[in-house]
């Protein structure tokens, strides 16, 4: 990984920039290079609030529902 073995209380953030790409963002910091275009970001987003989520009850709590 671009930023090493996570560890709690780290905040990684993937960001699209529209024109350039996607970045990570490791407790702010831009880590690695950009990967042009959306698909990586729509693929990441998909992980999480897809049809088909890793975690049913983190996307409903990612989407505000209780």
């Amino acid at each position: 990984l671009a930023f090493g073995k996570a560890r709690k209380g780290m905040v990684v953030h993937f960001e699209f920039v529209p024109g350039s790409g996607t970045q990570l963002l490791v407790n702010g910091e831009r880590k690695g290079n950009v990967l042009p275009g959306e698909d990586f970001y729509n693929a990441m987003l998909a992980i999480w609030l897809g049809e088909q989520p890793v975690d049913k009850s983190l996307k409903a709590g990612l989407l505000g529902a209780q």
